[in-house]
């Protein structure tokens, strides 16, 4: 075991989501009712989050590029393809989401958890093939936040590297509190693709934002980003419209009314300036994920990195362990309550990318839940049956998932232009 040092805490963070109707617990406790972020204590250089919480209904606002929702899975008591809000908050800066608690999945075996987390530790101790091969353009460069990724948050791998998710079905809605997936509803089924072993760094964003040029640089082709190893070149159907397909990016984003990552837009963290992990320059910030980025940049990004944002259904896919369906993403082994930890980061703050190592998934990506939420290229809408799927039709706000919410099939979603220093994301690339 490597030893490790204290991960590096940069923002508040809400409290863990890990049991259902916590939300409605706070509530009726009246704790919190102040909204906003608020740095409340420093305990060893660690910020905590004093959250406001409300009763107030959580709804998108058509209207509000920038407002963040959180729309819950149905109740596993009676399950429905139509998300249902059971408590919200408001943040205090145009942000309204609900404190729902999650709905959450489970792992077959506990040996299944431990031999993928030993495997891990081995590997990364050891780094072999998966980590080797050509560098994506964000990692081309070298150094930090670009070739000295790891487990524990360092070492001598690529940050960039993808791993493989051999495809199959799942249920995207269920229930488990550790003894196995029950309440299963809203199947879909996948093929197998890559999703980045790591969340986007500061290093490597900063490698983007120098190709963007302000808007004078790189710019995404038309029709670019689509999942093209999927029904004959054409991508992901639309869930909601079978028979329609991706139509990847538009070159009507390619203007700073939607790409724009300025280090004033990066640096877009709370009170004070707590929680930005950009720096104007290259610092010692460079391990940590990338926050403040909207979901045009984060799309711009992967696609001149090689990929594509995954869909909403992949990420699920990834987190859940696929049919295993589990309850974290590592299987059933509570974090506890105690964080930072080495399953997760959470309210402890952010860290360098891999620090939680115990919290690998079972195909091999860190960071799932616990870090910062991830974009994907869905539209928030309900759900239904579907094979190689995503909801493409327009909408005020996009999926976001992960984060602070540890069941892996908790959703939530953003505007498109938003910037939260607690959304980032990763790329998804063709198998």
């Amino acid at each position: 075991m490597l030893p490790l040092g204290p991960p590096r805490a940069l923002r508040p963070r809400r409290a863990l989501r890990r049991r259902r109707l916590l939300g409605l617990a706070l509530v009726s406790a009246g704790l919190g009712a102040s909204g906003g972020l608020a740095a409340c204590g420093d305990t060893s250089g660690i910020l905590f989050f004093d959250g406001g919480v409300n009763g107030a209904e959580a709804t998108p606002d058509a209207g509000n590029d920038g407002s963040e929702t959180d729309a819950t899975l149905p109740s596993a008591d009676s399950p429905s393809d139509s998300p249902t809000d059971v408590s919200s908050r408001e943040a205090g800066d145009g942000r309204s989401f609900s404190d729902e608690g999650e709905v959450r999945p489970s792992d077959a075996t506990p040996e299944t958890t431990v031999d993928v987390v030993s495997a891990d530790v081995a590997f990364e101790a050891s780094p072999g093939a998966a980590d080797a091969g050509p560098l994506p353009p964000s990692c081309a460069p070298g150094g930090p936040g670009m070739t000295n990724c790891g487990y524990g948050g360092s070492g001598s791998g690529s940050c960039g590297v993808s791993l493989r998710v051999e495809g199959g079905t799942f249920y995207r809605t269920y229930d488990n509190d550790g003894g196995g997936p029950t309440n299963e509803a809203n199947p879909a089924t996948l093929s197998s693709f890559q999703l980045d072993k790591y969340l986007v760094t500061v290093g490597r964003f900063r490698q983007f934002v120098a190709a963007w040029n302000g808007g004078a640089g790189y710019l995404p082709a038309a029709a670019s980003g689509k999942h093209i190893h999927l029904n004959g070149g054409l991508g992901l159907e639309d869930e909601a419209n079978p028979g329609i397909y991706e139509t990847g990016w538009s070159s009507d984003w390619n203007s700073a009314a939607y790409v724009d990552p300025t280090d004033a837009n990066l640096t877009c963290g709370g009170e004070d300036g707590f929680g930005d992990a950009w720096t104007p320059t290259p610092s010692g910030q460079e391990n940590l994920p990338i926050g403040c980025v909207s979901w045009y940049e984060a799309y711009a990004f992967c696609i001149w990195d090689g990929g594509f944002l995954p869909s909403e259904a992949e990420w699920e896919y990834a987190a859940a362990a696929g049919s295993q369906q589990r309850e974290f993403p590592w299987g059933s082994v509570d974090p506890g309550d105690s964080v930072p930890s080495l399953y997760v980061i959470s309210e402890g703050g952010i860290s360098d990318v891999g620090y939680a190592y115990l919290g690998v998934g079972y195909w091999g990506q860190y960071d799932l839940v616990g870090e910062v939420f991830e974009w994907s290229v869905d539209a928030y809408a309900p759900y239904s049956a579907c094979t190689d799927c995503a909801n493409l039709t327009a909408s005020a706000s996009r999926v976001v998932r992960g984060g602070d919410y540890l069941f892996p099939a908790a959703r939530n979603s953003s505007g498109p232009k938003s910037r939260f220093d607690d959304i980032g994301f990763r790329c998804a690339r063709s198998p």
